[in-house]
């Protein structure tokens, strides 16, 4: 489920010395307080998920926590309005999923020691992640459904010419295309409606950045 960002976290933030505890203040939205620490393990657990290097200088703690006001923003919406959260046997069963990329059961816990988080990370952010993603169904996705015209315009200005240019021989009809360029333009429109929303959204919340928070 959403958690509410109100318990400041004792995490060891990326590139400092064992033993320098950070609970600092980063931004805050509302009444919903992001810190360091929090930061820090958005940093940890995206690398990982994402299977990339960590970043933990200023810009990347920069996108970490813009990412952590987006999701309070969404946190507050759905708190507001009752959105349906996902349970944990919905992250259990996504974790499962996701961890099939390892060859073998100590290959995943490796990956996570390399990156510095513990399982129970990776379930709590699951559980954000499809709360959100129900979250956007509900709000968004009904209402950003492409018409018959849009995809038959779609079809000829996109689709055939992207597969000509790619050589192919035997282009399909639209009836064979149809349900994926409709996914193609669904989701097209939900994001950017979920764009705007985002936008607007931050004009409208009290959201706070403490100077110098990401700098050490």
């Amino acid at each position: 489920m959403m958690r509410r960002c109100v318990i400041l976290l004792a995490l060891l933030a990326p590139g400092l010395p064992a033993g320098d505890v950070i609970d600092r203040i980063v931004v805050t939205v509302g009444k919903e307080i992001i810190t360091l620490g929090e930061v820090g393990r958005e940093l940890r657990v995206s690398a990982f998920e994402d299977d990339k290097p960590l970043d933990p200088g200023p810009a990347g703690r920069r996108a970490a926590t813009e990412r952590l006001v987006d999701r309070a923003l969404i946190g507050i919406e759905i708190e507001s309005n009752r959105y349906p959260a996902a349970e944990r046997v919905d992250a259990l069963e996504e974790l499962e999923r996701r961890k099939k990329r390892f060859r073998d059961n100590t290959a995943y816990e490796a990956a996570l020691k390399k990156y510095g988080i513990h399982e129970e990370d990776l379930l709590e952010r699951l559980e954000v992640e499809l709360t959100i993603l129900r979250f956007i169904d509900f709000r968004f996705r009904l209402t950003e459904q492409p018409s018959s015209s849009d995809i038959e315009r779609y079809y000829k200005e996109n689709f055939v010419p992207l597969a000509e240019k790619n050589g192919v021989k035997e282009i399909p009809p639209l009836d064979q295309v149809q349900n994926k360029i409709e996914e193609i333009l669904t989701k097209q429109r939900v994001d950017l409606s979920v764009e705007k929303w985002l936008r607007e959204a931050r004009k409208a919340a009290a959201i706070r950045y403490h100077p110098g928070a990401l700098d050490d």
